[in-house]
């Protein structure tokens, strides 16, 4: 539908380099992050006109291994937006695999966070990594959360699956935890 990079230029990709390489690949997997937000930018665009009950942002190149019937169960009894995620390698921020919102406006923040990308790393004096990214947007906008067992494994295009690691306490968990804390329960929780 576009040209591949097109949208590095779109997002200031020189800009944001500039904020460092996290995974010391030469950009990489910064490039990647890039691609991967403004398509489900483009994904939800198309797609929010539809009036939908929920919204699952899933990627394709994950096999599922549970049904997501539990959480979309959960979620459509809950009187307030909020967003689903799965809890395991948040790898110090929020999993951004794949979600489940209740609300257009809750679907909208986690499916646009591109837009703010730029003014991210200029605020915080950090590079781009997803799963610190998606938590700082979360928090944010102050949407609670809720979090999944559904479990999924990326799927190489030799049709290997990786093996993920589903552990879920963990210390880089911790700001996630603490956010759905204050979020749902109003609780007000600070980390030492």
């Amino acid at each position: 539908m576009e040209k591949p990079d097109e949208c590095l230029k779109t997002y200031n990709f020189e800009y944001l380099k500039s904020f460092g390489d996290p995974w010391s690949d030469d950009f990489y997997s910064l490039r990647n992050a890039v691609h991967a937000l403004h398509s489900l930018k483009k994904s939800w665009l198309a797609a929010q006109s539809w009036g939908a009950d929920a919204y699952l942002f899933l990627r394709p190149d994950m096999f599922y291994h549970e049904s997501f019937r539990p959480m979309l169960q959960k979620i459509s009894r809950q009187r307030f937006s909020g967003l689903g995620v799965p809890l395991w390698e948040g790898w110090g921020g929020c999993n951004d695999t794949f979600a489940i919102a209740n609300t257009e406006a809750a679907a909208s923040i986690y499916a646009t966070r591109i837009d703010k990308v730029s003014t991210y790393c200029k605020r915080t004096g950090k590079p781009l990594t997803a799963e610190v990214y998606v938590l700082d947007c979360i928090k944010e906008q102050n949407i609670p959360l809720w979090f999944m067992s559904t479990k999924a494994s990326r799927v190489r295009s030799n049709g290997e699956l990786v093996k993920e690691n589903f552990k879920l306490l963990r210390k880089s968990n911790l700001r996630v935890f603490l956010h759905a804390a204050k979020t749902r329960f109003g609780r007000n929780l600070a980390i030492k």
